[in-house]
């Protein structure tokens, strides 16, 4: 049975979420700076920030699964996006992610 195109774009959208994850949690591993544990949902809020940055600059359009010069070009028109996203994030919640820095513990 042959996946449609939309089922294809679904699949990929749901892998590039989980790419985000990952390359969060593995960012945060390299690098924790004072944060001593990464919060539990912040990989996943990245992850979705990426698939939604991904949907805005039309990544999962029509040509982008046969067509790698459009998801390159998709991808790089998706990446100033997902960090605009991920700064809003952190000075939306900065209690959440950047407490231990403005008042370390002692």
């Amino acid at each position: 049975m042959a996946l449609t195109n939309s089922e294809r774009r679904g699949i990929i959208a749901l892998a590039d979420a989980v790419a985000g994850a990952a390359a969060c949690t593995i960012a945060f591993a390299i690098h924790p700076g004072r944060l001593h544990s990464l919060p539990h949902f912040e990989p996943f809020l990245f992850g979705a920030a990426w698939v939604v940055s991904l949907f805005v600059t039309e990544g999962y359009g029509q040509l982008i699964p046969t067509s790698r010069t459009q998801s390159a070009v998709a991808v790089i028109r998706a990446i100033p996006l997902t960090v605009a996203f991920v700064i809003a994030d952190f000075f939306f919640r900065p209690y959440v992610i950047n407490r231990t820095v403005i008042v370390p513990f002692w």
